[in-house]
């Protein structure tokens, strides 16, 4: 098949705070004291780069900082239950801690801080990435919050796909429920009424979608199917798969394109995308 590799950079909204100009914390014994807050969890693919880009920003700063990162895996576990544990942890976790600026990453996160970083970090300056269907109204009200947007495009990965592949008349998407999920159908509902008339598209969801299940439908895909991912999904034993391992046994199971819109996709069985 026809590899389609495109790329497009991040949307950043809104510009972030310009670094200050002060030299007096360059010298060897002061160090900026960052936080990481993850949404997910280490080794997780997407989480790594991020990590790894990071680290590499602030050595290439000239300032020394010691970064602390702290993953709060809500890729597996995102219930209320959960999320109010996690502020009692916190809340005892950076009791006296100070921190010169948070980074969050991902949807989850970024919400979090929203609703507590003035009880957890009061005062402290808020870096989002990695932001799914960012509205300007998340920001109401909220004072140090800048960061850079997640824009995924599906719109263009969409219009590639059938133009590769114009016999396909059914359009078929995997969900396990998940708040990654639930953003990324958010974004495709905006792009079906392009196709709708053409073509048909189908929502195979169900909370902690397992990959048995998954592999088990496309085998009966009919071949004017085509396959978007936009989530990853769960090993049969409950247990959440890497977004390279999902794409790989899914495309594995039948004979028609898949298709993402990440590029951690890239080499794992899908035809390409806008990534």
């Amino acid at each position: 098949m026809l590899l389609v590799f495109l790329c497009l950079p991040a949307a950043i909204v809104p510009p972030p705070v310009a670094a200050s100009t002060d030299t007096a914390c360059r010298a060897p014994s002061c160090r900026h004291n960052v936080l990481v807050l993850h949404s997910y969890h280490h080794g997780f693919s997407w989480d790594d780069e991020i990590d790894r880009g990071i680290v590499a920003g602030f050595d290439g700063s000239g300032r020394r900082s010691d970064i602390r990162f702290e993953y709060m895996d809500t890729k597996r576990h995102h219930d209320d239950t959960y999320r109010q544990r996690l502020l009692d942890l916190y809340r005892c976790k950076f009791a006296g801690d100070s921190f010169d600026v948070v980074i969050t990453v991902d949807n989850n996160a970024f919400d979090f801080l929203r609703r507590q970083r003035d009880e957890l970090f009061p005062g402290t300056p808020v870096v989002f990435c990695g932001v799914n269907n960012f509205q300007d109204d998340m920001l109401t009200g909220l004072e140090g919050f800048t960061g850079v947007v997640e824009k995924v495009d599906i719109r263009s990965t969409l219009s590639a796909a059938v133009r590769l592949h114009p016999e396909t008349a059914r359009v078929v998407v995997y969900g396990d429920g998940s708040p990654t999920y639930r953003a990324n159908r958010d974004l495709l509902e905006q792009v079906i009424p392009d196709h709708v008339t053409t073509r048909k598209f189908e929502f195979f969801e169900r909370p902690g979608l397992q990959i048995d299940a998954v592999r088990a439908h496309v085998r009966d895909l009919s071949a004017n199917s085509l396959i978007l991912l936009i989530t990853t999904v769960r090993d049969h034993n409950g247990r959440l798969l890497s977004f390279e391992d999902s794409a790989a046994l899914i495309a594995a199971a039948g004979t028609v394109p898949v298709y993402g819109c990440w590029d951690f996709f890239l080499g794992h069985g899908i035809v390409g995308g806008m990534l």
